[in-house]
Formats: C-alpha cells, sequence, structure tokens
C-alpha cells in the first residue's frame, strides 16, 4: 500500500517541476530571442497548466475530492495524448533534420525567410549558402527562389536570395523567382504552378526543422522525387521552432495542405 501511495506523490513533484522547466525555457528564449517570436507563449501556457495539475495532485494528496480528482485524471490524460501526438510528429522532424539530395537534381527550391531592409536574416543567408554550395557543385540544376515581400522588407525575399546568389557568381538563367507567396505552403504551391514538373527531381534548401513539413508541401503539390537538404540551425530557439513545426504542421494538415 505504501508504495502505491507514494506514485501518486512523486508524479506531482515531477509534473511541477516538468512545468517549471517550461516556464524557465519560455523566460531564457524570450529574452534571447525576444517574447514577440511567434507562439512563443505556448511554453508559458503548457508550463503552467502542467504545473497547476501537479499542485492540484498534490493537493489531493491530502484532500482526496472524488469529482476534483476525476477532472484531474481527465486533464491529464489529454495531456498524455498531445504528447504522444507531438513526439509523433517531432520525431519526423528531426528525422528529416539528417535528409540528403542526390546530385544533379532537376531544381533546388529555396524558400525565403526574414530579410531586413534588403539584407538576408541569419536563417535566410544559411540557405543561400548551402544553396550555393549545391548550385556550384551542380551545374545543371536550376534554382527556384520563392518568397514574397513582408513587413520591414524592402524588396522580397525571393529577389533578396536573387541579388546574393548573383553577387556569389550564379547566372541568372539558373534562378527563376516566385514573389507571391507567404506562406510555407504557398512557396510550395506558387512555385508547382509556375515551374512544376512531377517527374522532375527536386531538392528543397531550408532551416533543418523546417524540412519535414517542406518535403510533404511539395509532394502534396504533384512533385514526386523530393529531397531535403538541411540548413544548420542552433541554439536555444531550435527547440521552440521545432515545436512550433508541430503547430504549424497540426495547422497545414487541417487545411488540407499536406
Amino acid at each position: 500500500m505504501i508504495k502505491r501511495k507514494r506514485y501518486p506523490l512523486l508524479r506531482s513533484v515531477f509534473g511541477i517541476l516538468f512545468g517549471l522547466v517550461l516556464i524557465a525555457y519560455y523566460l531564457a528564449a524570450g529574452c534571447i530571442g525576444g517574447f514577440t517570436v511567434s507562439v512563443l507563449w505556448v511554453w508559458l501556457a503548457a508550463g503552467m497548466t502542467i504545473t497547476l495539475l501537479g499542485l492540484a495532485d498534490l493537493w489531493m494528496w491530502f484532500h482526496p475530492i472524488r469529482p476534483i480528482r476525476i477532472a484531474v485524471a481527465v486533464l491529464r490524460w489529454l495531456i498524455i495524448a498531445c504528447a504522444v501526438a507531438f513526439f509523433s510528429v517531432v520525431g519526423a522532424v528531426l528525422s528529416a533534420m539528417h535528409d540528403t539530395c542526390p546530385v544533379h537534381a532537376d531544381y533546388l527550391i529555396v524558400p525565403g525567410a526574414k530579410v531586413y531592409g534588403d539584407q538576408p536574416s541569419d536563417a535566410l543567408r544559411a540557405r543561400i549558402d548551402l544553396a550555393w554550395d549545391y548550385l556550384s557543385r551542380n551545374p545543371d540544376t536550376v534554382a527556384i527562389l520563392s518568397g514574397g515581400q513582408g513587413s520591414g522588407e524592402n524588396i522580397s525575399e525571393a529577389e533578396c536570395m536573387r541579388r546574393t546568389l548573383a553577387s556569389y557568381g550564379l547566372t541568372e538563367d539558373r534562378m527563376l523567382l516566385e514573389e507571391q507567396s507567404t506562406t510555407t505552403a504557398e512557396n510550395m504551391q506558387f512555385s508547382y504552378a509556375l515551374y512544376g514538373d512531377p517527374d522532375a527531381s527536386v531538392g528543397i534548401v531550408s532551416s533543418n526543422f523546417h524540412l519535414y513539413r517542406s518535403i510533404r508541401l511539395a509532394k502534396k503539390c504533384g512533385w514526386t522525387r523530393v529531397y531535403g537538404i538541411p540548413a544548420p540551425f542552433r541554439g536555444i530557439m531550435l527547440p521552440h521552432y521545432i515545436a512550433r513545426e508541430f503547430l504549424t504542421i497540426t495547422v497545414d494538415t487541417l487545411r488540407g495542405n499536406m
């Protein structure tokens, strides 16, 4: 009986500590990357929910009330179900981070990322540099540079990539531009509408955490031979961007994009 009683107590303590870790990550990521980073609030919401659940479990250790116990159990199982779905998707995202592209792909799609004025952000620069490395070694591959113009950007993301690759020495005849897209789904949809060939081999250069969704979206559009080329992204913000992919993949799936 003693061992059975200890289990809920240990579960409560673990829940409280785990919730506090998530809250601490939210604060650390916010201080480094900025609290306005897209959906960063999820870490705070998850941390507070799990912490409160642990506290409720701990309170029931001393005051076992059946209706509250049932409500907490239901919430706990909902969290477990969400966690199973989350880690299933994250496993696929992590796997795609190590994808490789064969030589001499027909097209190389480079989805856009933030441009500051007319200069690429670090994430976009990493994609451009990796694209240049592949294109310089595969002279028959044509680049599809995809990305519209967003807030704070003086030029489209596609144009920013074109200028940078041109400065590296890539000739204009090897660059195709798509300048209307504002999301990853549109990157693939609009690129396929303009230059799609279902029999072509396609490499996608994007941030490592972003590849799984990009590949799935490209295949949904009609390309059948799609490969990823992961641009490195490290640091404290990587767990957040991987977690954000779960939310975005869920939304894209519900919208029928994947």
